[in-house]
């Protein structure tokens, strides 16, 4: 697989993970910790794509 390719998946895991957790959590308490362990990669991989869930979230609903 190439790099850009598995950057995407990367990116596609960790928006997938935060979107099953907060349809069922409030944004305050899905954490990056929960996040990235669901996607299966550390936390630092989830902040070389987003500062925090807040930015996820806000680069979804401007449709990336």
């Amino acid at each position: 697989m190439k790099q850009a390719e598995a950057s995407a998946a990367t990116k596609a895991a960790l928006i997938d993970e935060f979107c099953k957790l907060y349809s069922s959590l409030p944004l305050e308490k899905v954490t990056v910790k929960d996040i990235s362990a669901n996607a299966g990669v550390s936390r630092v991989t989830f902040y070389n794509y987003f500062a925090d869930p807040y930015a996820l979230l806000d680069e979804l609903e401007d449709g990336f």
